[in-house]
């Protein structure tokens, strides 16, 4: 997925570590008036608020591509409180920086393994966790890029119930992974 460097490519690099504060309050402006996912009416610049959210770029892409259905998030993580919210943002950077958003996803840790019966996590041993974001259908252009942003928080679609901490992502060589469905555009 990506490197200590925020780079988002297949050439993941070594085992490293990113840190970052929790914060419940994070917002990505995705949910509707009835409180239920959608991609908002006017595209939305993610850039501002993903400066303060562990994110990782691809470069401009050559050709076109073509995400559809549902893109998934493998994270190896380890916790300092004895659990968090994850927020998974993946979207479309054009060359003017401008970040849009095209789906995300969400995922109490502690309901890492059942929709129905959470599994408490123990702070500082890492686990795996899967976010899978909400389907999409959305042309990147040439010379646009991907990001996925990791947050702790999506006010107006998640309670922002998050404990205080920190999160510790693992990346690089056999740890945290995206995978993004793309068909030929």
């Amino acid at each position: 997925m990506g490197t200590g460097t925020g780079a988002l490519s297949a050439d993941t690099g070594p085992p490293t570590s990113l840190t970052y504060t929790v914060n419940p309050f994070d917002t990505s402006c995705a949910c509707s008036d009835r409180g239920l996912y959608s991609p908002p009416a006017v595209a939305t610049d993610q850039q501002a608020a993903d400066r303060s959210r562990v994110h990782f770029d691809t470069g401009p892409l050559a050709a076109p591509i073509v995400v559809a259905g549902n893109p998934e998030v493998r994270l190896r993580i380890a916790l300092s409180a004895a659990d968090t919210n994850f927020v998974a943002h993946l979207e479309d950077v054009g060359p003017d920086g401008r970040a849009i958003l095209m789906t995300s996803g969400w995922l109490r840790a502690s309901f890492r393994e059942s929709d129905v019966n959470p599994a408490p996590l123990e702070p500082g041993r890492p686990y795996d966790i899967t976010v899978r974001l909400w389907p999409t259908h959305w042309r990147v252009p040439a010379g646009h890029g991907l990001r996925l942003s990791v947050t702790s928080g999506d006010l107006n679609s998640i309670e922002p119930n998050a404990p205080p901490g920190t999160v510790t992502l693992l990346v690089g060589a056999g740890r945290s992974t995206l995978t993004v469905p793309t068909i030929a555009s």
